[in-house]
């Protein structure tokens, strides 16, 4: 029968012990942005993301309130290096309303993603090559938060559902939200 070929077993183990993630050892650890130095990673299938704060964004409306056209984060990729190919997607999930240093989760256990706008599907950031970057529209999101209607507690930049191991490592001073008012 071919449903024995069927069967598969992966086990995956990470060594960060020489690296600037070693404090990462068990589920739900964390750095901060000190020990991250300069460069945030990104990795399907081993869990490791990145949270992104946006700790001015009320200033934007500190005149009062203000018309959001549109909001667009931008995510840049460190040079590619031989071999090692960036995540295809990229995804953008909430933070636990409770524990805002771990992801938010659905009652089925899934990761809650920032929703695409005008959608209640999950938005993805595909690698654009000929920019060199992948965007996010997050108008929405920045809206909710100008208006009180959503905690600024920042997002996870999480690997898309590709599965793959692929990495993603971004420069923090190439991360960058473009907003149209």
């Amino acid at each position: 029968s071919n449903e024995a070929f069927n069967n598969r077993f992966n086990s995956l183990s990470f060594d960060r012990s020489n690296t600037n993630l070693k404090a990462l050892v068990k589920p739900n650890d964390n750095i901060g942005p000190i020990q991250a130095e300069k460069e945030v990673y990104v990795q399907g299938s081993s869990g490791l993301a990145t949270k992104i704060e946006f700790p001015f964004l009320k200033n934007l409306a500190k005149d009062g309130n203000v018309a959001i056209n549109k909001v667009e984060l931008l995510l840049k990729p460190n040079k590619v290096q031989s071999g090692i190919f960036p995540t295809i997607t990229l995804n953008l999930i909430l933070p636990n309303t409770t524990n805002i240093k771990i992801p938010l989760r659905t009652a089925t256990g899934e990761l809650s993603a920032l929703p695409a706008e005008g959608a209640q599907t999950a938005q993805f950031a595909i690698y654009n090559s000929t920019k060199d970057e992948y965007s996010f529209n997050i108008t929405s999101y920045v809206q909710q938060i100008l208006l009180g209607n959503l905690e600024n507690n920042g997002l996870f930049i999480t690997s898309g559902p590709d599965f793959r191991l692929n990495r993603l490592i971004l420069n923090k001073n190439t991360i960058k939200m473009r907003v149209f008012y």
